[in-house]
């Protein structure tokens, strides 16, 4: 497996970075491989991976990360999981709003509630026109 994961830097570094991801081992690594080459779903499953593992803390920043380039590319409906599990609520409101989603800003909405941000929580029920929450 170590033998793996150093030839799959020596090919990433000499700018195979697709070959790299099939021969990795390390998810880490092939997180940050599959990001930069764009797939973000095998992205999402291997963060769904290392969240499986033993003993492991919630990838959050991993999630924010592939939110933001999910966002980009314009895969709204990853970059919603994304963001979801970042617990971004900042992110997930911008995405909602742009994209008149009403359901996912009332969801946003008691999400920011339950986690003591007034800010967004006010903006969402304002926006809904629930001026009683």
């Amino acid at each position: 497996e170590s033998l793996h994961n150093r030839v799959a830097r020596f090919l990433e570094n000499q700018g195979y970075a697709a070959e790299a991801l099939q021969i990795s081992k390390d998810d880490e690594h092939r997180f940050e491989l599959a990001t930069q080459l764009g797939k973000l779903q095998m992205a999402a499953d291997i963060i769904v991976n290392i969240s499986a593992q033993v003993n492991a803390m919630p990838p959050r920043s991993k999630w924010k990360q592939l939110g933001d380039v999910s966002l980009e590319q314009g895969d709204f409906s990853l970059a919603k999981r994304c963001f979801k599990e970042s617990k971004d609520l900042s992110a997930l409101f911008l995405l909602q709003t742009a994209c008149g989603d009403a359901a996912g800003l009332a969801e946003t909405a008691k999400m920011a509630q339950a986690g003591g941000i007034a800010n967004i929580a006010v903006l969402c029920f304002f926006l809904l026109g629930n001026a009683q929450a």
